[in-house]
């Protein structure tokens, strides 16, 4: 089926491929599964050129189209080409631009995922193989045989449900797998399959054109070993049963999708002693405080008081200092009020002498002026 092989310049050969069979497209060939090859630059003449002949008058009379279906996927993941790929028909050239995306997804609380690194098919997990895995075991279990229209797991030797490849509507065991079947495209099967929490995935962007060219066509025959000597059946033999294809990486750019956690346990207990200070004005120094003042109101009423005796003496003296500060100045303003009566009683007597010299008592002859000087105690005396 390979008649040309080239990656990135160098030949490639049947080692590069491994062979596998589907029950629907018969077989496959896998490149890249053995010996891992790498691109390392974008375009087209970096990448996988296939030239592949499809051989139809080997195919059977049920097989509607010619060509190839070409599915580009993960190196360890199982192909399954009746779910994805594109189809290219014969006499074409399909150029096939890949952009890699890869996912990382989260397990629980967070998210739901499987982590199951290998299933039945003895590749890594994919929810198309989980899908895949819980039809067949439903239909082997309950009809004895395997589906052909979905792949076959790996490690089993279980017959194949001959009534469906045989179209033999009548048969029991045909009814039995067209009632799997409908119970699969309806939803009712109990299979829990989730997506895988790594993945990696393959955007394809696809062109095609009619292949030969009429000027190239000459080289493609002779490349190819036909029969020179009659152009036109090799013509016709191109455009009856060769594919050209090309698959290579649009960008050595890849994108990556990484879920992450959005509301951790701590944002939750932030938010919440947020919007407590916010609208209650609750903290851990306001609680502290409320336990303090509880605790100091049931304990206060239960301390038996004992006044101090030496506070007491003290505030006694003080006492008594303060009604004797107040007998002072009442003394005080007593002798104040006395004083001033006599002063009085002195300066009349003056006023009433004449002036100038005047007769004083005992003989004494005083003066207004000397009368101002006066004793107190000698006038009253």
């Amino acid at each position: 089926m390979v008649k040309q092989c080239n990656f990135a310049g160098a030949i490639c050969d049947v080692s590069d491929f491994k062979t596998l069979t589907n029950v629907q497209y018969g077989s496959c060939f896998s490149f890249n599964t053995k010996k891992l090859k790498t691109s390392k630059k974008p375009g087209q003449y970096e990448g996988l050129q296939l030239t592949l002949n499809v051989e139809q008058d080997l195919y059977i009379s049920s097989t509607p189209v010619a060509g190839v279906k070409v599915l580009v996927h993960d190196n360890a993941e199982m192909p399954f080409p009746e779910v994805g790929g594109i189809s290219v028909s014969v006499g074409n050239e399909a150029a096939v631009a890949l952009t890699k995306t890869k996912f990382s997804r989260l397990t629980a609380p967070h998210g739901d995922c499987e982590e199951e690194d290998i299933n039945e098919y003895g590749y890594m997990y994919s929810r198309t193989a989980c899908l895949s895995t819980c039809v067949q075991s439903s239909t082997y279990k309950d009809c004895g045989c395997y589906d052909p229209r979905f792949s076959l797991p790996g490690n089993n030797s279980a017959e194949v449900c001959s009534s469906v490849v045989d179209g033999d509507t009548s048969s029991s065991q045909y009814q039995c797998v067209d009632e799997k079947m409908t119970a699969y495209l309806a939803g009712m099967l109990s299979c829990i399959c989730k997506q895988a929490c790594e993945q990696t995935q393959y955007d394809v962007d696809v062109s095609l054109s009619k292949w030969p060219s009429v000027k190239f066509q000459s080289q493609v025959v002779a490349e190819l070993g036909l029969d020179t000597n009659d152009p036109e059946a090799s013509q016709q033999n191109l455009q009856k049963n060769y594919v050209s294809l090309r698959v290579f990486f649009k960008s050595t750019v890849h994108r990556e999708v990484t879920s992450q956690v959005a509301y951790t346990a701590w944002d939750v207990t932030a938010d919440i002693g947020g919007v407590s200070a916010l609208f209650w004005g609750v903290s851990i120094l306001t609680l502290v405080e409320f336990i303090e003042y509880i605790v100091t109101i049931v304990t206060i009423p239960c301390i038996d008081y004992k006044p101090d005796k030496e506070s007491e003496r003290e505030q006694r003296q003080t006492r008594e200092l303060e009604k004797q500060r107040q007998r002072d100045r009442l003394k005080k303003k007593r002798s104040q009020q006395t004083s001033l009566s006599d002063s009085t009683a002195v300066l009349t007597v003056s006023e009433s002498l004449p002036a100038g010299q005047g007769a004083g008592l005992n003989g004494l002859n005083y003066d207004s002026a000397s009368l101002k000087e006066v004793n107190t105690d000698e006038f009253m005396a």
